[in-house]
């Protein structure tokens, strides 16, 4: 399972409208950006490293793989779910509380 930081640098790299080296990576201040992260990334099957050229160089750039949009696609499902869950919460717990203030009035006006 990926982290947050991996995530967010998945996505980064999912938006980029082409593949990015390291060095475009660190000059765009892409999220939670590291030699190390991206490695993981690449050991994982979560991004492609292809070859490329910048600046007249001969460099490794990165896309997204399959994998790593399966990633992706999984986590924004949970999160969605988990949003279901949170309004789903928050609709039940206003229910229990204004059915808790109609009774307490209720009482109180039993009692005038």
């Amino acid at each position: 399972m990926l982290n947050n930081e991996q995530l967010e640098l998945l996505q980064w790299i999912q938006e980029q409208p082409n593949e990015v080296s390291m060095n475009t990576m660190e000059k765009l201040s892409a999220p939670n950006f590291t030699p190390a992260r991206v490695e993981v990334l690449h050991k994982g099957n979560y991004i492609e490293r292809n070859i490329g050229v910048e600046n007249g160089e001969l460099v490794s750039v990165y896309s997204i793989s399959d994998k790593g949009r399966a990633a992706l696609q999984n986590q924004n499902s949970i999160s969605r779910e988990k949003h279901i869950e949170n309004v789903k919460y928050v609709i039940t717990t206003s229910i229990a509380v204004a059915a808790l203030i109609t009774a307490i009035v209720s009482i109180v006006l039993q009692y005038l």
